[in-house]
């Protein structure tokens, strides 16, 4: 009975360690409860393939276990797949073989592990230690995902924790052949390194976690820093732009006044100089897209970066739309949509974006929808936003993150989908007229 607890204990450990190194290397496509559930089947699954005993089987079993939960539970290619996955088996291949090593230099024989269970377990849980390390600094070595950049000291402290794990357990295996290996002894010697192993396991998932905590707590605050600037540059653009509208209108009264003293002195040639001036040089009204002024500013501007990049901007937004959003929040609402839009759009052969604005006065909801080309599908994550294209994974979500903190303060619901057939992106959000 003890063998198969312990068995079922150590391949535990080993599918948290897999989920660990997985983690830090893709993106997951599964919610967390369904990844423990395939992860606790694939892992059951080995933990009676072992009962076969054939070296050859039970590798091959672990490599496609691996192999089938890495390309179900994360976005991976499968070439990825199997690379990750070889690469997992030859290194438990290995660290098998080294913690065997490890105990026959203490005396007992190659194979003790046969025929001790307190042998055999705390092989076992050294052979996962050094398994376990090993892993930990190979995902941080090969990850070009990491949550937060971590320091190279802290992460060699990381990697070293489970080494240093190592060493003790194979002090406390010195100490138990010195002694004389009686039940009591070899009880206390499987706890140790059981306790070490689950020590090492647990601080790892606490650190991932802490680590998502701390990377979404900066992507907050970006969000924040970046939708307060945003809105003190369209403050300031809509300031100088009612500047600019008075000092047009100021000139066109100078100029209207020189132009009636040269008429009254009889300057024909002054005033058509004035006229012609007041025609070319001054605009007649100011570019209007909607009514609210911040808004008006953020789809100006958007219409220009469209027209450098070739894009077709299509924007209709009707009257009494906005009421229920404060400046801050249309700056960044807007922004962050658009944003994206033009950046699918850039990529595509259509090359269009459509914003439309409308109210729905039976149901009392205002409808934004964003529609862009898009002619590869977006890939969709366990939080129902989509991965990132840019370069800078850490910065992935920030606008998606931010339209979803504007839309839930306001009570609204947002929409995304990928139309096949057109090839084109949806983003839809409704809010209350009240």
């Amino acid at each position: 009975m003890g063998e198969h607890i312990s068995y079922l204990f150590l391949y535990l450990a080993e599918a948290v360690i897999a989920w660990l190194y997985f983690d830090y290397l893709f993106h997951r496509k599964r919610e967390p409860l369904a990844m423990i559930l395939t992860f606790a089947g694939g892992y059951i699954a080995l933990y009676f393939v072992r009962w076969v005993q054939i070296v050859a089987i039970n590798g091959t079993a672990f490599f496609i276990v691996n192999l089938l939960l890495l390309y179900a539970n994360y976005h991976c290619k499968i070439r990825s797949a199997v690379l990750h996955s070889a690469f997992l088996t030859s290194v438990m291949a290995i660290t098998e073989i080294v913690a065997a090593w490890l105990i026959s230099s203490f005396g007992f024989e190659f194979d003790a592990y046969t025929s001790n269970l307190a042998i055999m377990i705390v092989m076992a849980v050294i052979s996962k230690l050094l398994y376990f390390a090993i892993t930990v600094f190979a995902a941080r070595f090969l990850s070009r995902n990491k949550f937060v950049q971590e320091e190279p000291a802290f992460m060699g402290l990381l990697c070293s924790l489970p080494i240093l794990s190592v060493g003790i357990s194979a002090v406390v295996v010195y100490i138990g052949v010195h002694s004389e290996m009686t039940a009591s002894v070899e009880i206390l010697m499987v706890t140790i390194v059981l306790t070490l192993l689950i020590v090492n396991l647990i601080f790892m998932v606490l650190y991932n976690h802490m680590q998502r905590l701390h990377a979404d707590h900066l992507t907050m605050q970006l969000s924040l820093q970046r939708e307060e600037a945003d809105t003190a540059y369209y403050q300031a653009l809509q300031e100088q732009a009612e500047s600019q509208r008075i000092l047009i209108h100021d000139i066109k009264s100078h100029l209207s006044t020189i132009d009636a003293l040269a008429k009254t002195n009889g300057s024909e040639a002054i005033s058509d100089y004035i006229a012609k001036l007041d025609k070319t040089l001054l605009p007649q009204q100011h570019s209007r897209m909607c009514s609210d002024p911040i808004l008006n500013l953020v789809l100006l501007q958007f219409r220009e970066r469209c027209k450098k990049q070739n894009i077709v901007f299509q924007c209709d937004v009707r009257e009494n739309c906005l009421t229920t959003l404060d400046a801050p929040s249309i700056t960044t609402l807007y922004g962050n949509l658009l944003s994206n839009a033009i950046e699918a759009a850039e990529r595509s052969v259509d090359r269009i974006v459509e914003l439309s604005v409308t109210r729905n006065d039976e149901q009392e909801i205002v409808i934004i929808s964003v529609v862009n080309s898009c002619d590869t599908a977006p890939i969709p994550d366990s939080n129902g936003q989509f991965h990132t294209i840019k370069r800078d994974r850490s910065v992935h979500g920030i606008g998606l993150k931010s339209i979803k903190r504007i839309v839930d303060r306001h009570n609204g619901v947002s929409t995304m989908y990928y139309d096949f057939e057109s090839k084109r992106f949806h983003h839809l959000i409704q809010f209350p007229c009240k």
